[in-house]
């Protein structure tokens, strides 16, 4: 039907907005012609042309990491602007809600900006100032985190209240993420 056509192109949106983004992170991170072989690899990838025909937030949670890395390789290669910083915060934070595995990536983007910027203080303050804020704004999705997870399938041994439910209505049985 052409409703599936519409739910679908979603998806199919983000793995192609995927693959434009990593060739502006090869490119940003060497050279253009890394930044071709990783598109080109990226189009032709058979696991994210598959994870583009799902609707299921898979895609977009990797466009949104993706873009995430993306904004601190700018950061670090550009310098610290607050327009960069709020391009950081605003990927880093629809990575969190469409999937909480983003906790993981941000993480790591830490440990990385605490190891390698440990002595550069102005830069940890602006650093540290924008994970403030990025948790500030997700705070209020922590609850639903918790929940979430004390009610998976694996953990929940009433399998009749298993899942995430909201005024009554069964809306998934995995935690996912707030877009999910």
């Amino acid at each position: 039907s052409t409703h599936e056509i519409w739910v679908r192109s979603y998806f199919i949106l983000f793995g192609t907005g995927l693959s434009v983004l990593l060739y502006y992170l090869g490119r940003l991170y060497i050279h253009r012609k890394l930044g071709l072989w990783v598109f080109f690899l990226s189009a032709c990838s058979p696991l994210l042309i598959s994870m583009s025909q799902l609707i299921r937030s898979y895609i977009d949670t990797a466009f949104w990491m993706v873009l995430s890395v993306y904004c601190l390789l700018r950061i670090v290669k550009l310098g610290f602007s607050w327009k960069r910083g709020l391009g950081y915060l605003i990927s880093s934070l629809l990575a969190l809600y469409s999937g909480y595995i983003s906790a993981l990536v941000l993480l790591g983007q830490n440990i990385f900006v605490l190891i390698f910027y440990f002595k550069d203080f102005h830069f940890i303050k602006r650093w540290l100032l924008i994970q403030l804020i990025a948790l500030c704004l997700f705070l209020p999705c922590l609850y639903w985190v918790y929940y979430q997870t004390s009610h998976i399938t694996a953990m929940s041994a009433d399998w009749n209240q298993r899942g995430f439910i909201v005024l009554g209505l069964k809306l998934g049985l995995y935690a996912r993420g707030i877009a999910a």
